[in-house]
C-alpha cells in the first residue's frame, strides 16, 4: 500500500508493481498526479490501473496490525465519508516531503527560513548570512536533481566567481518515471489563463503516435 497521489507514489508504485508486487495507491488528492493537467492525469491513471489499483480521493485515518501479521489501512473517501480497509504486507508513505533544517540549527548561524522550514535565499541562491549560500531541497523548490544540479552551477558562479548570476525557474522541466512517462515545463493552463488570460492561449495536442519516433516504435 502507497500512501500519496503524486509523482513519488506513482513511480513507486509502478516499479513494484512491474516486480510483481500487488500495489494499492491511495491519494487524498482528487485528482491522481495533482500537479499534471487533469488529461494528462486520466490518461496515466488509465494505463496504470492496468496492473495497480489506484484511490483518490481517499485519506488514510488508521493503521494496524492484524492477526496473521498485515498492516490493516483504512481510508475515508472525502467526498461520501465512506471508509474502506486495504490490507498490505507493507506500507509506503509517500505524502510530500518537508525541511529537516531544525536539526541544522540555522538560528545560530542568523540564517533565516520560511514557516515551513526551507532556507530562504535571494535571487543569487545566497542566505540571510552573507557568504552562506544554498541550493537544492533545502530551499523547497522544485526538489528535482536536475535543479539542484542548475542550483550547483549558479552557487559557483557567484560564491567562487562572483558573477552575479540570477536563478531563474520560468520554466523547470520534470518527469513522472512511469509507463507511460509523463513530461512537463513551464505553466500550466490554468497558471497560463490566469496569467496572460484566455484569448491569450492557445490549447493544443498533438499525439505521440504522429511523431517520427512514435511512428518508428509502431505506436
Amino acid at each position: 500500500a502507497i500512501v500519496g497521489g503524486g509523482y513519488i507514489a506513482a513511480e513507486y508504485g509502478h516499479f513494484f508493481s512491474a516486480m510483481g508486487s500487488k500495489v494499492t495507491v491511495i491519494g487524498r488528492n482528487p485528482q491522481f498526479l495533482p500537479d499534471e493537467e487533469p488529461e494528462v492525469s486520466a490518461i496515466a491513471v488509465g494505463e496504470l490501473r492496468k496492473h495497480m489499483v489506484i484511490m483518490t480521493n481517499h485519506v488514510v485515518r488508521e493503521v494496524s496490525k492484524t492477526r496473521n501479521n498485515l498492516k490493516k489501512l483504512v481510508a475515508v473517501n472525502r467526498e461520501t465519508g465512506e471508509s474502506v480497509e486495504i490490507n498490505a504486507h507493507e506500507i509506503l508513505v509517500a505524502t510530500g516531503r518537508s525541511s529537516n533544517s531544525d536539526i541544522l540549527h540555522l538560528e545560530r548561524a542568523g540564517i533565516e527560513t520560511d514557516k515551513k522550514g526551507w532556507i530562504i535565499t535571494n535571487d543569487f541562491l545566497e542566505t540571510s548570512k552573507l557568504g552562506v549560500w544554498a541550493l537544492g531541497d533545502a530551499t523547497g523548490k522544485f526538489p528535482f536533481k536536475h535543479k539542484a544540479n542548475y542550483d550547483a552551477q549558479i552557487v559557483y558562479y557567484n560564491a567562487v566567481l562572483k558573477r552575479g548570476v540570477k536563478a531563474d525557474y520560468h520554466a523547470v522541466p520534470h518527469a513522472v518515471f512511469t509507463y507511460p512517462e509523463v513530461a512537463s515545463v513551464g505553466l500550466r493552463e490554468k497558471e497560463a489563463v490566469r496569467q496572460f488570460g484566455g484569448d491569450a492561449v492557445l490549447i493544443g495536442n498533438h499525439r505521440y503516435a504522429d511523431t517520427a519516433k512514435g511512428n518508428a516504435m509502431g505506436i
